[in-house]
């Protein structure tokens, strides 16, 4: 199981190439985007960092902050930057997954036992970014890096993975909602829109 002192990151050291902007600091209504993430991740868990992007949106938000170790290296080494900090199991996000749910989170965490990292599987394929990693991913996280590789995936068959299948997940997030990501404009939008319909954005501000 994840230890007693699981931390959350949110990965922010993208550079946005198709946003055209910092996505992080991205205004969704009123809150930056990464806001929305920081939400759902503090719904189950204590203590949650940001790994990489502004230090200053970090204070902003009341997190920690955890500067990225290799700059440009991609997310798999923000989540080695994440497990360095926190000394701890840690429960991953994107930045950019404003509808990011908890009770899929809560779900993620509870089938962690026995592996070293656990991601949900999303119409065949994984979904790195949203996930537990413990300790015992720093070795072959690290020996990946010296090689070159940046995919988070590039570790998974030296890893212990456990997955979640997605008709497990959908009993937790049912339209999928956690893996829509704002990479453009036009997602941004479409999320926006989401939001509007579900009255999604009249729970946030209630809470």
């Amino acid at each position: 199981m994840p230890t007693s002192r699981t931390v959350g990151i949110v990965l922010a050291g993208g550079r946005s190439r198709r946003m055209g902007v910092d996505k992080a600091g991205l205004l969704l209504f009123d809150k930056p985007l990464v806001a929305w993430v920081v939400g759902a991740l503090r719904a189950v868990i204590g203590e949650v960092r940001l790994v990489g992007g502004s230090p200053q949106l970090a204070r902003d938000l009341g997190v920690g902050f955890v500067p990225d170790l290799l700059d440009g290296a991609g997310p798999l080494a923000g989540i080695y930057a994440g497990l360095c900090a926190a000394g701890a199991d840690v429960l991953v996000s994107a930045c950019d997954t404003p509808l990011l749910q908890a009770p899929l989170l809560e779900g993620i965490l509870r089938s962690s036992d026995d592996f070293d990292a656990v991601v949900p599987i999303n119409q065949g394929e994984y979904e790195p970014l949203i996930g537990v990693y413990r300790q015992a991913c720093l070795p072959p996280i690290a020996a990946a890096l010296g090689a070159g590789k940046r995919q988070v995936r590039s570790v998974f068959g030296e890893i212990r993975l456990g997955v979640v299948a997605e008709a497990i997940w959908r009993r937790w997030d049912p339209k999928g909602l956690s893996f829509l990501n704002a990479n453009t404009p036009e997602d941004l939008a479409r999320i926006q829109g989401i939001i509007e319909q579900q009255g999604l954005w009249k729970a946030q501000t209630a809470s």
